[in-house]
């Protein structure tokens, strides 16, 4: 059974990004050591805000991309003050 994380991380400049991935320890390393082009842009530290597991990959990508969404993003923003 394969495991995919969903996840958002907010940077110190409130910028919040959202992505899965089915190693999260390996991920966040990557994160922090800026190796993630999605993320090498955001300037200072990050924090984990939301962090789900699925064992389906289709579930968690519609739930990434929910996320990802207008609504998503409130509840996101919402999660992290």
């Amino acid at each position: 059974m394969n495991q995919v994380w969903v996840y958002a991380l907010r940077f110190t400049d409130d910028t919040i990004y959202v992505g899965m991935t089915n190693d999260l320890d390996r991920r966040m390393t990557e994160h922090k050591r800026r190796q993630s082009p999605s993320t090498r842009k955001f300037t200072g530290d990050f924090e984990i805000i939301y962090q789900q597991n699925f064992t389906d990959y289709v579930q968690a990508r519609r739930h990434e991309k929910y996320l990802k969404s207008g609504s998503g993003r409130k509840l996101l923003e919402s999660v992290s003050t």
